[in-house]
């Protein structure tokens, strides 16, 4: 497994002619290319796009794992997908990283999901360690804005604390990393509800009302109606809560759209950090030399 360490040394040599300098300013016009994904694309649109000015890129991490007997073992991914692709898109700077299908299902006293079938679990210290990696091979080819996104809770903590980490040792470099937690806001989820008639109750927090409709808007194909359960007992046994029969795909439309404008709050305030980064350096490097 190639190092942080090795990978900060081919950083600083910089001798391959893919590494892209950052750019000082951006182009007139966002460039046009095929898709906002890295994996679409080749290595020669990608350089391109950052000598334009393309500066950001998201890393979503998502999950396999049970949510009931409804919905899809991915559908964590699923919404992930449709949140970073439309958050690119509007931002016209920013690119996405393949999506991370892991996260932490388990904890030292409970299964939690791993109960049923399908579930992948991977370690908050796994997750650290694959994102430290990751993030630091796009650092080495010179994107300073990183946005890890997530949708789940237990990842999300991880993330944190693995952001704090890199941050402290890349700032001086003047790279950012910041995280998008998309993860279920009780506030916004209670206020949304209200606007439908209904509860928190009914919502439910793991498969429920919100999290199906979420579904139903972006990814229709990924809800079994054939197997949604309609009754206490069978949202229970299928290890959901509340009332997923209740979704509705306009609810969920209005929970991705606040979901996306919360990343490209993320994205802008992880520019306006680099941007705070940068300016101080260079006041400092203009000061004159103490005597």
């Amino acid at each position: 497994m190639l190092s942080l360490r090795r990978l900060a040394s081919v950083a600083a040599l910089a001798l391959s002619c893919a590494v892209v300098q950052p750019t000082a300013s951006r182009a007139a016009d966002a460039p046009a290319l095929p898709s906002v994904w890295l994996a679409d694309l080749t290595w020669l649109e990608l350089r391109t796009a950052m000598q334009q000015g393309v500066d950001t890129v998201l890393l979503p991490l998502g999950g396999i794992e049970a949510r009931g007997s409804h919905l899809v073992l991915g559908a964590n991914n699923r919404v992930l997908t449709t949140i970073a692709t439309a958050a690119a898109k509007k931002d016209q700077w920013t690119l996405i990283a393949p999506v991370v299908p892991f996260a932490p299902e388990i904890s030292d006293d409970s299964l939690g999901t791993l109960r049923w079938p399908g579930t992948l679990h991977m370690s908050p210290d796994s997750i650290g360690s694959l994102v430290a990696e990751v993030t630091a091979s796009l650092k080495v080819h010179g994107i300073h804005h990183l946005i890890l996104l997530t949708n789940q809770p237990a990842a999300a903590d991880a993330l944190r604390d693995t952001a704090r980490a890199l941050n402290k040792s890349w700032a001086v470099e003047g790279v950012v990393v910041g995280l998008a937690d998309v993860s279920p806001d009780s506030d916004f989820e209670k206020e949304l509800l209200a606007k439908f008639r209904l509860t928190p109750e009914q919502n439910g927090d793991h498969g429920g009302l919100i999290e199906t409709a979420e579904m139903l808007a972006c990814c229709s194909d990924g809800v079994r109606q054939s197997t949604l359960p309609r009754t206490p007992g069978a949202v229970e046994a299928s290890g959901a809560s509340g009332r997923p029969d209740l979704a509705t795909s306009e609810i969920g439309r209005a929970s991705l759209e606040h979901k996306i404008t919360s990343v490209l709050a993320t994205i802008a305030e992880v520019r306006s950090v680099a941007a705070e980064i940068k300016a101080d350096q260079a006041q400092e490097d203009s000061a004159p030399a103490a005597q």
